[in-house]
């Protein structure tokens, strides 16, 4: 039998897309206050965390997406302001015990705008959180 890299994290049911992935940036906590979300087709998913190259998505209703799976018209929400037209991927999803499932989303092609105005979230959460631990 090979040994090959599994697709399902041992004692989980966490699953990613691919297995040798390197997160090259890290993902910021958004806390709730913050509410920043992922529009697709008129449905709204909290983000959890985010990064310049992705967001992790809260989904308590059912499995919505797939590891692997390719997404075109994704929209960011911020309080004033929404990037369209975002193309993802879906790098993981796991769910608890309870089926509150998590995905790992990847932005794909972003245009220049996009990156600069996703990069100016995550500065304005991490300086955010750095006031916050120096009160």
């Amino acid at each position: 039998m090979a040994n090959t890299p599994s697709n399902k994290m041992p004692g989980s049911n966490n699953v990613r897309s691919d297995p040798t992935t390197i997160r090259h940036s890290f993902r910021v906590p958004v806390e709730f206050q913050d509410d920043i979300v992922v529009m697709l087709d008129n449905q709204t998913y909290r983000v959890v965390d985010i990064s310049p190259e992705g967001v992790n998505i809260d989904d308590k209703d059912q499995a919505s997406f797939t590891a692997g799976q390719l997404i075109e018209n994704f929209e960011l929400i911020i309080p004033g302001s929404r990037i369209k037209g975002l193309t993802a991927r879906i790098v993981h999803s796991s769910s608890d015990t309870e089926k509150n499932w998590k995905y790992g989303i990847q932005w794909i092609d972003l245009a220049d705008e996009a990156q600069q105005q996703i990069a100016a979230i995550v500065s304005k959460i991490k300086q955010k959180i750095r006031q916050a631990a120096q009160e």
